[in-house]
């Protein structure tokens, strides 16, 4: 998915279509928000499974 965006990106930039590369450049950034929130909410659960375990 990051590589579709990217190459979105590069045919707006060889198309002259500036403006579709905002939408882009936002659509990356709220998935790169969502990869970083599933990976702290699994490093979370990691570390209860461990402390469960550990009772």
């Amino acid at each position: 998915m990051v590589l579709l965006i990217g190459f979105g990106i590069g045919y707006c930039i060889y198309s002259y279509r500036y403006q579709e590369i905002i939408i882009f450049l936002v659509v990356g950034m709220i998935m790169m928000a969502g990869m970083f929130a599933v990976t702290v909410v699994e490093d979370i659960c990691d570390t209860l499974a461990e402390k469960i375990s550990d009772l």
